[in-house]
């Protein structure tokens, strides 16, 4: 639950993180006195803590935030791939952030979820400077379904924008 409120909070709505520690601070001196009797009260207190973020405001933010390629953006990537195919455990420390498409692209769009896509460092080599058109054969006939959703006949900012859509509203879903 504090994986999926920190990913919510800070990493997604960019909330304020001395206000979140400050919560979790009191909750874990009530932890500390024994003031709770049960998991469920400390859940509760943690769900009351005015750290909420709506799934409008996440599904909005998570669609236009610019991913970094890092640990946590591979983790999201795996988390969503395990949400479309859960008997595929993905194990992200052994994958890579693929763009779909850098080349003559709004640099805006770059680093959008839409425009990312979780492959094998080996995968990930084999497509490097390679068109779209070329990377989409691949995409369509690969096993994970986060990869061969990529199925647009031309990548452009739309194909991205509604890409990234559905992949916030995986993500909302999956970080409840």
């Amino acid at each position: 639950m504090i994986l999926n409120q920190t990913i919510r909070y800070n990493y997604i709505a960019q909330g304020q993180a001395n206000k979140q520690e400050t919560i979790y601070n009191k909750i874990a001196y009530k932890i500390f006195k024994q003031e709770y009797s049960s998991t469920d009260e400390i859940i509760n207190s943690l769900l009351n803590a005015d750290l909420e973020v709506t799934d409008d405001e996440f599904i909005s933010k998570f669609s236009k935030k610019q991913f970094a390629s890092d640990a946590i953006d591979r983790y999201i990537l795996a988390k969503i791939e395990e949400l479309y195919n859960p008997h595929n455990k993905i194990d992200y420390d052994h994958e890579t952030i693929e763009h779909i498409t850098d080349r003559n692209f709004d640099p805006e769009y770059i680093n959008r979820i839409g425009n990312l896509t979780l492959l094998t460092e080996r995968d990930n080599q084999n497509l490097s400077g390679k068109s779209y058109a070329q990377k989409r054969d691949f995409y369509l006939s690969h096993s994970k379904k986060i990869v061969n959703m990529i199925n647009s006949e031309l990548w452009d900012i739309d194909s991205v924008n509604e890409r990234s859509r559905v992949l916030a509203i995986a993500a909302n879903e999956i970080f409840k």
